[in-house]
């Protein structure tokens, strides 16, 4: 309570400093109450709904309308730390949830299939410093994919999933975007038909925090790097994980890579292995650590079932 006293009190003083931007891909939303313009105020302050999910400077707000189903992602303080990273490095700073939008538009713009941006805005100080964005994107229809590992017993089933994840990552990779994305970051779309045999995936939360938004070239330490962070996220939660699907998986990760003329060097799954063990080590070592993920496996070969 004190801290929004605070920043109501720091706001009042700084209103003339504020430099307010904007950003529209989609007119005809929010009709009801007056489009995306008359909304502006209710974006930033998360007036059109309740949160449903909250983190630290982080609201998640999902809002129904006659047009369509929307979730608005709202940043309402950034760490000082970071913007002064940022500042010190001669980089731009930003709110995480117009960075998320930046990211957004930038995979999209390559083929990627992710959730579609509708608006975003954000409140800078003096031009430089941060103080709060939004980003309102339209509801990705589908199942979500921790759902299908959670209920999902059919092992063909599962060993299609894994081969979609490990082939949506490659091509990030591949394509010189070295992020680690987690297993609740995918909704299948549409549902998966077993008749088919054909899974599709769409990223809805990008978490790229603007430091890895230009391509990099590729290098397989960068991509093991990346890949034991996702793996490593995985195992750590206690999911269970067969040979099969983690065949599957780099089967098809290998295959996103190929697609954009890239692959790993050799020794690369004994690389990987061993970085996950490290990642994985760590939780063991730290106390704090073993209580957030009491469920973690010890090592990789702990973690594989059978």
């Amino acid at each position: 309570m004190f801290d929004n006293v605070l920043r109501a009190v720091f706001r009042e003083i700084s209103a003339p400093f504020i430099q307010t931007t904007i950003k529209i891909f989609s007119t005809n939303v929010l009709s009801d109450t007056g489009g995306i313009e008359g909304n502006i105020r209710a974006l930033f302050d998360g007036a059109l709904a309740e949160p449903f999910s909250k983190e630290p400077g982080r609201f998640v707000h999902y809002i129904k309308t006659s047009q369509g189903n929307y979730y608005l992602k709202r940043s309402t303080w950034q760490s000082p730390r970071s913007v002064l990273r940022h500042l010190l490095r001669g980089r731009s700073t930003h709110t995480d949830a117009v960075w998320e939008g930046v990211a957004v538009q930038t995979l999209g713009e390559r083929g990627f299939h992710v959730m579609q941006p509708v608006a975003w805005g954000e409140e800078m100080l003096l031009g430089i410093w941060p103080l709060r964005g939004f980003l309102l994107i339209k509801e990705v229809i589908g199942r979500e994919l921790t759902n299908l590992f959670a209920e999902e017993q059919d092992s063909n089933v599962r060993g299609i999933a894994f081969e979609a994840m490990g082939r949506f990552i490659g091509k990030l990779h591949g394509a010189g975007f070295f992020h680690s994305p987690r297993i609740r970051d995918y909704i299948v779309v549409p549902s998966f038909d077993k008749d088919s045999n054909q899974l599709s995936l769409t990223m809805i939360d990008v978490d790229f925090k603007g430091l890895s938004l230009l391509p990099q070239s590729f290098e397989t330490r960068k991509a093991i790097g990346a890949l034991v962070v996702s793996c490593h996220i995985y195992l750590r939660t206690g999911h269970s994980l067969s040979r099969f699907e983690a065949r599957n998986f780099i089967r098809g990760y290998r295959n996103g890579l190929r697609n954009f003329g890239q692959s790993l060097a050799a020794g690369y799954l004994k690389e990987l292995v061993k970085g996950i063990d490290v990642e994985l080590a760590k939780i063991q070592q730290d106390s704090k650590l073993r209580k957030e993920y009491p469920r973690a496996y010890r090592s990789v070969d702990a973690g594989i079932t059978c």
